[in-house]
Order: C-alpha cells, then sequence, then structure tokens
C-alpha cells in the first residue's frame, strides 16, 4: 500500500490546473494546480485545509480531503472488494432486527459473488499453475470468502438472533466483530 501524506494547503488546489510550459519536462509542459485551468475549474482544496495525499507506483498522485480507506489505497481488485466489504461492515448502523439480516444477507452473497470469481481464475489457470503460489492464494482468498460468507449467515434468521441476543445492541457489536483475514 502508499504512503499517506497528511499536509496543509498553502494555496488553493484546483481539480484541473492549468498547463505551463516547462523546457525542463519531455513533454514540453507541467500541470500547476494552484492555478485554474478556465472558469469553470473549481477550487479541490482550499488554502490552509488539511489534506492527504498518497501515489501508487506507476501512477499520478491523488489528493483527498478524507482520510483514505484501504479499499482505496490497495490497486488489486480482490483486496479493493474485500476491504470494501470490511469497511461496509464496520460503517453499518441499523435500528431493527431486519436491518442486521438484510445487511448479512448481502454480505454473503457479495463475499460469494467474490469466491466465484476467485474460483474462476482458478479454473482458468494451467495445471501447473494451480499446483503454484498463486494457487494456492487463490484457493485461500475461496476459503476465506466462503468462511466469511458462513459467518455472515448466522446473522440471516431475526428469531434466532432475538434468541441468541439479549438486545439489538448486543446483536449489532457481534455482526460489527466479523472479520475478514486476507
Amino acid at each position: 500500500m502508499p504512503r499517506v501524506h497528511t499536509q496543509t494547503a498553502r494555496k488553493d488546489l484546483y481539480y484541473r490546473g492549468k498547463r505551463i510550459e516547462d523546457p525542463k519536462t519531455k513533454s514540453g509542459y507541467r500541470l500547476d494546480r494552484s492555478q485554474p485551468a478556465d472558469e469553470d475549474d473549481k477550487v479541490q482544496i482550499k488554502k490552509g485545509q488539511v489534506y492527504y495525499r498518497w501515489k501508487f507506483r506507476y501512477g499520478g498522485e491523488i489528493r483527498s480531503t478524507v482520510r483514505p480507506r484501504p479499499s482505496q489505497l490497495t490497486q488489486s481488485s480482490f483486496l479493493s472488494q474485500a476491504y470494501a466489504l470490511q469497511e461496509r461492515l464496520e460503517d453499518f448502523v441499523g435500528t431493527e432486527w431486519q436491518d442486521i439480516v438484510d445487511e448479512a444477507v448481502a454480505l454473503a452473497d457479495e463475499a460469494r459473488e467474490l469466491a466465484d470469481e476467485c474460483q474462476n481464475s482458478l479454473d482458468n489457470m494451467p495445471y501447473q499453475l494451480q499446483e503454484s503460489d498463486t494457487g494456492y492464494l487463490l484457493q485461500e482468498r475461496i476459503e476465506e470468502m466462503e468462511q466469511f460468507a458462513s459467518e455472515c449467515e448466522e446473522f440471516q434468521d431475526e428469531g434466532t438472533l432475538q434468541d441468541q441476543y439479549e438486545d439489538y445492541e448486543d446483536a449489532q457489536e457481534a455482526f460489527q466483530s466479523l472479520c475478514i483475514n486476507v
């Protein structure tokens, strides 16, 4: 994952920025985000505002006024989706028993879809590669997603939940304590 830096903006930073001639660069231009590209270019980060910036190895710098989530800090499709499931679980706020049941069904379905994608990738690999480290990694991911889906399914019956937990807050806390080990 890339390192995230926290900074305070010394100038207004615009979304697009102005292209300025620069003979030192290969293209002959550089981007100056402290100047608007045109009258439609809006301020992304205001002067004095704290923002976060990070950069992937082969990509441009990304800036945000909100701390990035783990799902934003990876370029792996699987990890991004798995982290997003975990983030949904951590951010879950419900008010009724049925809210937990509905979210558990949705998370279990998405986890199973992710496991199916990994299984398809594994099945499409040549036999020799299936026995390699990549094959074992895919198998571990499949098992982890299946296990997470099974844990979510334990929360899919409202009657069982009410019998198992004294009040709604205990059930919600137990539901949010589920985790994906990837």
